[in-house]
C-alpha cells in the first residue's frame, strides 16, 4: 500500500516582495503570496471572467537566504511542496512548503543612458561583438 500523498505544484506570480525573517534557532525563513489564476468562459455570455486564488509560500535555510535576491512583486514562478492549512485567530489560509522553486520571469540588466534613457542591454548594439 502506498503512503499518502501531499504535493502542491504551482505556477503564479507573487503578490509582494519575499520578506525574509529569523526563527527561534536562527534558520533564515522568506515567506511570499503567491497567485494562481483561471480564466472561465461564460457559456450564456460568451464572456471571460478571472478567478484569482491566494497561496502562501515558505522557504527555509540557505535556500530561503539566496532564492530572496531574485524573487519581486510580479515573477511569475513555478514551486513544488507540501501544504499546510494554517488557522489563526483572524483566519485560515493555505501555506505551501517550498521544496522545488523555479524563477518563470528573467530579468535583463538595464543600463542608463547620459539622456536619461534606460536601455538593455541585448538591444544594446555597441556591445555585440561581432
Amino acid at each position: 500500500m502506498f503512503d499518502d500523498i501531499n504535493k502542491a505544484i504551482l505556477i503564479g506570480r507573487l503578490g509582494a516582495d519575499p520578506e525574509l525573517r529569523y526563527i527561534s534557532d536562527g534558520v533564515p525563513v522568506i515567506s511570499f503570496s503567491i497567485a494562481t489564476s483561471i480564466s472561465k468562459k461564460d457559456l450564456k455570455t460568451g464572456y471571460f471572467s478571472k478567478k484569482t486564488e491566494w497561496y502562501k509560500a515558505v522557504l527555509y535555510g540557505n535556500f530561503a537566504e539566496s532564492a530572496k535576491d531574485y524573487l519581486k512583486k510580479g515573477h511569475k514562478v513555478y514551486i513544488e511542496g507540501s501544504f499546510r492549512t494554517v488557522k489563526t485567530k483572524s483566519k485560515e489560509y493555505v501555506e505551501i512548503n517550498v521544496s522545488i522553486l523555479r524563477l518563470l520571469t528573467f530579468e535583463t540588466k538595464v543600463e542608463k543612458t547620459d539622456n536619461n534613457i534606460y536601455q538593455n542591454d541585448i538591444n544594446n548594439k555597441d556591445n555585440i561583438p561581432f
